[in-house]
C-alpha cells in the first residue's frame, strides 16, 4: 500500500477501513512526559508535531481564574485543582449546583465568547492537511460532574433523577451548539472524554445509566454525526 498522510491514516481507521498502520496520537500528555521525551517543548501541539502524531487534539477555550498555586476556577463556576497530573479536578464543595434550585439559575458560559474557538482555527490554519485536526467536546458526564461533583452527581441519581436528567440535557445540547460552530471550522473529527465507567463496570447501575444518562447520549452522538461528524468516544 501506498503511505497515507496522516489525515487519510486516521479517517481511514475511523471508516473501520484498513489503513498503511495504526494512526497515533494522544488527548493528553503530562508535561513531565512531554519534556522528557522532547526537551523544550512548549506545549502539546509542538509536542504533537514534533513526535509525529496523526492527529492534532484541540477544543474550545473556557477561562480560568488562577485562585492558588494549584487552583482554578473555571468560567463554568466551579473550582478544581492541578496536582501533578495533565487534567485537573474538580473540589466538590465549590461546585455550582447543589439543587434544581441552583440549575435554575444558572447560566452557562456564552457560546459565542472572545477567543471560545481560537485554538480550533488555529489548528486548521496551520497543520490541516499535515495532520487530522480532531475537536474534544463532552458527551452527557463530565459536565454535569463538575457542575455537581462526583459524589454529589452519584448521589443525584438515585435521589434527583429530575436534576441529572435536566444536567444531561443542558450538556446535550450545549455540546450540540458548540459543533454546530465547528462544523464549520474544516475539523475532520470529534472526540469526546466523558468517563462513564472504571476497570469494573459504570460508575452506576446500569439501570441508571439507561433510564439517565443513555438516551441524551444518543442524542448527542447522532447529532454529531448529523453534522457530518466521525466520533471517537473515550471512557
Amino acid at each position: 500500500m501506498t503511505e497515507l498522510t496522516s489525515t487519510e491514516r486516521v479517517m481511514m481507521a475511523l471508516n473501520r477501513q484498513q489503513p498503511d498502520r495504526v494512526p497515533h496520537f494522544e488527548w493528553l500528555v503530562n508535561p513531565i512526559v512531554r519534556e522528557a521525551l522532547v526537551p523544550g517543548c512548549k506545549d502539546h501541539h509542538e509536542f504533537a508535531v514534533q513526535m509525529g502524531h496523526d492527529a492534532i487534539l484541540v477544543g474550545p477555550h473556557f477561562r480560568k481564574e488562577q485562585l492558588g498555586p494549584d487552583y482554578f476556577k473555571s468560567e463554568w463556576g466551579f473550582t478544581f485543582m492541578y496536582g501533578h497530573e495533565e487534567h485537573g479536578v474538580e473540589l466538590e464543595p465549590e461546585c455550582p449546583i447543589k439543587s434544581m434550585e441552583d440549575f435554575k439559575n444558572f447560566t452557562p458560559p456564552d457560546l459565542d465568547a472572545p477567543g471560545r474557538y481560537d485554538e480550533i482555527e488555529w489548528a486548521v490554519k496551520n497543520s490541516k492537511g499535515d495532520t487530522a485536526i480532531g475537536v474534544h467536546l463532552n458527551d452527557i458526564f463530565s459536565l454535569p460532574r463538575y457542575l455537581m461533583g462526583m459524589t454529589s452527581l452519584l448521589m443525584a441519581v438515585a435521589l434527583e433523577p429530575e436534576l441529572v436528567k435536566a444536567l444531561v440535557d443542558m450538556s446535550v445540547e450545549y455540546n450540540l451548539e458548540m459543533a454546530r460552530r465547528i462544523s464549520k471550522m474544516g475539523v475532520d473529527f470529534v472526540h469526546t472524554g466523558d468517563d462513564i465507567a472504571y476497570n469494573k463496570g459504570t460508575f452506576m447501575s446500569p439501570q441508571h445509566f439507561e433510564e439517565l444518562f443513555y438516551p441524551g447520549f444518543c442524542r448527542v452522538m447522532g447529532g454529531f454525526k448529523d453534522l457530518g461528524f466521525m466520533v471517537i468516544k473515550h471512557t
